[in-house]
């Protein structure tokens, strides 16, 4: 059975609770196996000097010596577990502050990708209706230039009794749709050129970053709007 631990309290000076502070600590015992070791100690020295001892007192020390030796020994080893503890804990913390870094560096990168893939996504849509926008402005165009082939076709077969100064009116009119029909054609090519290169180089910018899924989708993307928005060449020339 064991035997029942008690508190034993003593005043001492300040000097002298750090010094048995300091030594329970190097020891690497507890302070009631360290106070038990010292009291073993002391009641060792008071059987040294008893009378009785003295004539195996070269045994003593001898067994003294040895003791002390082993003591040294566990001690040694019990100081080198303490710093290799220390070294592993302080390695391990510098690995484990490492990592939070690098995880925290790889989220932020994280989300400024996802706001830069979703800013350039917003862009190609708008885009892409911009374009749309314009592939049915280049229709109507188309339909007009029809109508004044048409419109042309008709003026040939006029009856030659037709007045001659209202022939050259219509020529006139006729001329003048013409080149604006053809000027509006080439600015609004020229905006779907330009609407083209910006969202192309916006993609490009991301992809240039760092590969992803997204960036293959992205890509994708990126193709399909371009065969979407090439412009159609037309014959702007009037017969």
């Amino acid at each position: 059975m064991a035997a029942d631990n008690t508190t034993y309290g003593v005043k001492v000076s300040a000097e002298t609770k750090d010094k048995i502070t300091s030594m329970i600590e190097v020891s690497g015992l507890s302070s009631k196996v360290w106070f038990e070791r010292l009291l073993a100690l002391y009641e060792l020295q008071v059987y040294k000097q008893h009378e009785g001892s003295m004539k195996y007192l070269s045994d003593i020390e001898t067994l003294q010596d040895h003791t002390k030796r082993i003591d040294e020994i566990f001690t040694s080893l019990i100081k080198k577990v303490i710093e290799d503890n220390k070294l592993y804990t302080a390695e391990i913390e510098k690995v484990n502050l490492e990592m939070s870094q690098v995880v925290h560096r790889l989220e932020l990168e994280s989300k400024q990708q996802q706001a830069e893939l979703s800013e350039v996504m917003h862009k190609l849509s708008e885009s892409t209706k911009e374009v749309q926008q314009l592939k049915e402005m280049h229709r109507v165009q188309e339909e007009n230039i029809q109508y004044l082939r048409e419109d042309n076709a008709r003026l040939i077969n006029i009856n030659a009794s037709f007045d001659l100064n209202e022939i050259e009116q219509l020529y006139s009119q006729l001329a003048d749709v013409k080149k604006d029909l053809e000027l509006s054609q080439l600015r609004h090519e020229k905006e779907i050129l330009v609407l083209k290169d910006q969202h192309n180089q916006e993609i490009i910018k991301l992809m240039s970053k760092k590969s992803s899924p997204s960036d293959k989708k992205l890509e994708r993307l990126s193709k399909k709007a371009d065969l979407e928005s090439s412009p159609t060449q037309i014959d702007a020339s009037l017969e």
